[in-house]
């Protein structure tokens, strides 16, 4: 079972590394929605794993706003910052992608990149669903 885990944890590497080398994100990691980074990395000069649980709180605190403003589910969060932006994307019910885009005018660009990675993940990496 060990050998299957290190296999699985290679392919959210290689997924995540892509989105990163393509450029359009500075940084990229899988959280899930109770706070455990469980792959990638984060550019908080803080821990990775309290980047994951605050993450985590923004993306659970956006779902819980869902039903004032009458929507159905949350398709993507970004908060702006002066010279980056961080961007959440929902890959199943219990995982999130957390990127980070240093070039704050393409943010159409990171959100497709997180789209594409979270399909790649849906498809190679089954165990996130």
């Amino acid at each position: 079972m060990v050998e299957s885990r290190t296999a699985n944890k290679k392919t959210e590497e290689r997924i995540l590394d892509k989105l990163v080398a393509d450029g359009s994100l500075t940084s990229c990691s899988i959280v899930s929605r109770t706070g455990l980074m469980v792959a990638g990395d984060s550019v908080s000069p803080q821990k990775k794993e309290t980047f994951a649980a605050m993450t985590a709180i923004v993306f659970s605190a956006a779902e819980a706003v869902k039903d004032d403003v009458k929507d159905g589910k949350v398709d993507s969060i970004v908060a702006s910052f002066e010279s980056s932006k961080l961007l959440l994307y929902p890959v199943s019910s219990n995982y999130i992608l957390v990127g980070v885009a240093s070039d704050t005018h393409s943010t159409e660009k990171a959100l497709k990149a997180l789209e594409e990675g979270a399909v790649k993940l849906r498809k190679e990496a089954p165990w996130l669903n």
